[in-house]
């Protein structure tokens, strides 16, 4: 159980900072794919970078949060079971 109380905790801190990332690359293509700094459609894609920069907020912010409780759980709840 330990193994895989592991595995997911390193999966969930590599996936927020992935979405970490996607905040500043959308920061980026927000900057130099629209006209103003008022507009959120990208001139090139036409994708709206405001809802994809709130977006990987959240996910960054979520996934943090929980593999912070998955830490949490696995020193204090799992450190006098067996390792299997």
């Amino acid at each position: 159980m330990k193994k895989w109380a592991n595995i997911l905790i390193v999966a969930l801190f590599v996936a927020s900072f992935v979405f970490a990332f996607g905040v500043v690359n959308s920061m980026v293509s927000l900057k130099y794919e629209t006209n103003s700094s008022g507009e959120c459609i990208s001139t090139i894609t036409g994708a709206d970078l405001c809802s994809a920069i709130e977006f990987n907020k959240t996910a960054a912010k979520a996934s943090l949060f929980f593999a912070l409780v998955a830490l949490f759980y696995r020193l204090y709840f799992m450190k006098n079971k067996k390792t299997e």
